[in-house]
């Protein structure tokens, strides 16, 4: 059974949207008042992630310079960011959990993220090669 069923295009769709959360989100949820720094941190690596998305050899992007073996490389380097930031900061349990929650939802992705177009949702794939 392949679990890996979300497609480097499903990928890019999830990156904007995982972006976008990282840049409002600290808005919404006011964690400047808990911590400037994960504040900062989120909506940095919001716009980062925007950034090597649009660079990322894949549908959504304009411009297909990083492959996306290094894109999940990246991906890789900000969900260790945001370990590391939930126990080095001086926050509060609140933004100790948000740094989590966000490393926990990119280590999710990358785990379900296939290599290729050819991921399937039911964990099978599709032979082109049929003997008539």
């Amino acid at each position: 059974m392949n679990i890996r069923f979300i497609t480097p295009t499903l990928h890019g769709v999830l990156d904007y949207g995982a972006a976008l959360g990282l840049i409002v989100f600290p808005f919404l949820l006011s964690l400047s008042n808990q911590s400037e720094l994960v504040h900062w941190f989120s909506v940095i690596a919001g716009v980062g992630l925007i950034t090597y998305s649009l660079l990322t050899d894949y549908k959504f992007s304009v411009k297909g310079v990083l492959s996306y073996k290094m894109h999940l490389v990246l991906d890789s380097l900000a969900s260790a960011a945001f370990v590391a930031l939930a126990f080095l900061h001086n926050g509060t349990a609140f933004t100790f959990g948000y740094c989590l929650i966000m490393a926990g939802g990119v280590i999710a992705v990358i785990g379900l993220s296939g290599r290729d177009e050819d991921s399937s949702f039911a964990g099978t794939t599709v032979s082109s090669n049929s003997a008539t």
